[in-house]
């Protein structure tokens, strides 16, 4: 069930399908790309493992580990996008770890916006069991992150005319920049 559909969304999410893992040219492709995500977004100070499925029809996993932290995938899925996925899980993590508490509230807070679990509702549509996961702010967060990888979620409009452009730029001058421009400007930090 949730195969299909991540299935359905895979010409939107990545550019390497789940079509592409039954051959294991495609099954190299799907890998060297999320290795490559996480490895940029991460480092190497975490386990990348692949599996052909998991059992439970799941995507993907984050485990946290006494010394290091690992991120399984599964090679059936929309591999890149379960990539993004699990690796806010991983980045949220570290910022607990580090002190960086004060983001990771900022994180839930605009994860837990009614406007965004709205969105992530609509995009998660027939898949009731990842719906469900959005009652967890981190868990929200972290399709928050993959959807807008992917373009799906626009977390906040590009200023595009001079008034717009000049209202962003007195908004930043008076420090009232709205929290979800500052989502956006962590997102693209992060990547």
């Amino acid at each position: 069930e949730f195969k299909s559909w991540v299935d359905s969304l895979q010409g939107k999410q990545s550019k390497v399908k789940a079509d592409d893992a039954k051959t294991a040219a495609g099954r190299h492709k799907a890998e060297g790309a999320a290795r490559e995500h996480l490895t940029r977004v991460l480092g190497d100070k975490i386990n990348v493992e692949f599996v052909k499925a998991f059992n439970d029809g799941t995507s993907g996993e984050w485990t946290k580990g006494a010394t290091v932290n690992t991120i399984r995938l599964a090679l059936n899925s929309d591999v890149l996008g379960t990539a993004y996925h699990e690796s806010m899980h991983e980045f949220f993590a570290l910022l607990g770890k580090h002190g960086g508490e004060t983001v990771q509230a900022f994180m839930t807070r605009i994860a837990s916006n009614k406007r965004v679990l709205n969105k992530l509702s609509q995009l998660l549509d027939g898949q009731p069991e990842a719906q469900a996961q959005l009652a967890d702010p981190e868990e929200a967060l972290a399709y928050m992150y993959q959807f807008w990888k992917a373009g799906l979620l626009p977390v906040d409009a590009t200023a595009k005319t001079i008034l717009q452009k000049v209202g962003k730029f007195f908004r930043r001058v008076f420090n009232m920049t709205r929290d979800s421009e500052r989502a956006v400007e962590l997102f693209v930090a992060f990547d």
